[in-house]
């Protein structure tokens, strides 16, 4: 039997440690965790933007103290950059250097294509193709002034030609002329016009104002053209001191080939010095050759002048005595020989010599034409027909 309780009475000592407790039960699963996305302070304000969404900002308050002690310089952000990484590394002003870790999401899917942009610079030459194949070209050879003709249908058959186009010079009324059989060979000739028709083959004159005049004292050749016979030739009044008077044209080319053919029958005093022919002459020192009538040594010679005013000498050999004067005179210039003819037909042609075209004149000849030699007190004229004058060759 209990009786009724008494006074509390005071605390006890501290009892001894007890054995520990069975172990709680798990606690429930925290929020994932997020790392920070973006991080800003302005005006007061901490921005954190995390890679979650969420964002969180703290107001950082500052009061008004009183004018204490300046304080240390604090602590603040250098610089904020995301790496290669994509983690966020914060520089302090103290240089400490904070990997904020991962803020850098995945890359987004592709955009749209933008709009076309402006044409870019040109670029760098490329390298040099690889060449073709060679093409049909030209023939080989050919000469200077040349051209290509086609030489039959096949294609591509061509050969080199020469084109001979008419010589320059002639004058007005005159007709181109095959001067010999050689290609290209063409001179300039006056057709004989007016007269008869009986003419021989051999007629073939030029104009009298197509020769030139030279004379040795003050008195010209009188040349009078005649349409049945020729060119009408008169020496003028006798006079002594072995005087030339000449009629020529002049070469175009002296040093090449050339050949002339004249007739000239003569009518001259037998006792008389006078020479009269056909007329090769050097331009330079007036030395000339006349071919044709002699008196005063035989009917026929081949004489030369030292100037149109002084006598030279004969050509070795070539004096001859023929029973009936020869009218045709030829001489041919070929290299660096002259040969000398005569003919009664100009056919059948008989030489009387030879020289190197310059053994009797300092320079080649470069004018052929006719006319006398004068050293006479005869008042009768010396007179010459000519009634053919061929002047061929590359050198006209």
């Amino acid at each position: 039997m209990h009786g009724p309780a008494g006074v509390k009475g005071d605390k006890g000592d501290k009892g001894d440690k007890g054995d520990p407790g069975a172990a709680g039960a798990p606690g429930t699963p925290g929020l994932p965790g997020a790392s920070v996305s973006d991080l800003r302070y302005l005006d007061g304000t901490l921005t954190l933007e995390m890679d979650n969404g969420a964002t969180y900002e703290a107001f950082i308050e500052g009061g008004e103290g009183g004018s204490g002690t300046p304080g240390a310089d604090g602590v603040g952000v250098s610089s904020a950059t995301v790496n290669g990484s994509g983690h966020l590394i914060i520089t302090l002003t103290d240089s400490t250097v904070i990997d904020a870790g991962l803020v850098k999401g995945a890359d987004g899917a592709t955009g749209a294509k933008g709009d076309k942009g402006d044409t870019g610079d040109t670029g760098p030459a490329g390298t040099n193709g690889t060449n073709g194949t060679n093409g049909q070209g030209v023939p080989a050879g050919g000469s200077a002034g040349q051209v290509l003709r086609k030489t039959n249908g096949t294609d591509y058959n061509t050969s080199w030609v020469t084109l001979y186009g008419a010589p320059t010079g002639g004058t007005t009324g005159q007709v181109l002329t095959k001067s010999s059989a050689t290609n290209g060979a063409f001179s300039w000739t006056t057709p004989a016009t007016g007269g008869g028709t009986g003419k021989p083959w051999y007629f073939d004159v030029p104009l009298a104002s197509t020769f030139t005049k030279v004379s040795g004292d003050a008195t010209q050749l009188t040349i009078t053209d005649d349409a049945d016979a020729g060119l009408l030739i008169k020496s003028g009044p006798s006079v002594s001191g072995d005087v030339s008077r000449l009629a020529y044209k002049t070469l175009t080319t002296k040093s090449a080939d050339w050949d002339i053919v004249v007739r000239a029958p003569i009518i001259m005093n037998d006792a008389d010095y006078r020479k009269g022919g056909l007329l090769i002459m050097d331009s330079i020192s007036n030395r000339h050759i006349i071919m044709g009538q002699t008196n005063e040594y035989n009917p026929f010679n081949v004489v030369y002048f030292s100037g149109l005013t002084g006598y030279g000498g004969a050509l070795d050999g070539a004096a001859q005595t023929f029973k009936t004067q020869p009218d045709f005179y030829r001489i041919s210039s070929v290299g660096s020989t002259l040969t000398f003819y005569v003919s009664h037909c100009g056919k059948n042609w008989l030489q009387v010599g030879t020289s190197s075209v310059t053994a009797y004149l300092p320079n080649r000849a470069d004018r052929i034409g006719f006319g006398f030699n004068i050293s006479t007190n005869n008042s009768m004229q010396a007179s010459m027909t000519v009634d053919c004058f061929k002047l061929t060759g590359p050198a006209v």
